[in-house]
């Protein structure tokens, strides 16, 4: 929480948190997290390799959310636009 209130551009710190967050089983806030750091991973002033980064690394883990739901087409939706 600390380096998102610190860094709150930063796509990271967000990604961070929301996997803290799914740990502690509190998946609306994690997805919530995932969200930020997938639209701030689109800053064009960060160079391609940490965009896309930030971008995979982000969806990736909705992705893990929604299998944990049980919405694997879903899921598999999301990996599949990640590998595209």
């Amino acid at each position: 929480m600390d380096a998102a209130a610190k860094a709150p551009s930063k796509p990271r710190p967000h990604i961070n948190l929301g996997r803290a967050y799914d740990l502690a089983g509190k998946t609306a806030l994690a997805e919530q997290q995932y969200l930020l750091a997938t639209g701030l991973s689109l800053d064009t002033r960060r160079d391609d390799r940490s965009q896309l980064f930030s971008r995979v690394a982000a969806e990736t883990n909705i992705a893990h959310l929604r299998m944990k739901q049980g919405q694997h087409a879903t899921a598999l939706e999301i990996l599949d636009q990640v590998l595209a």
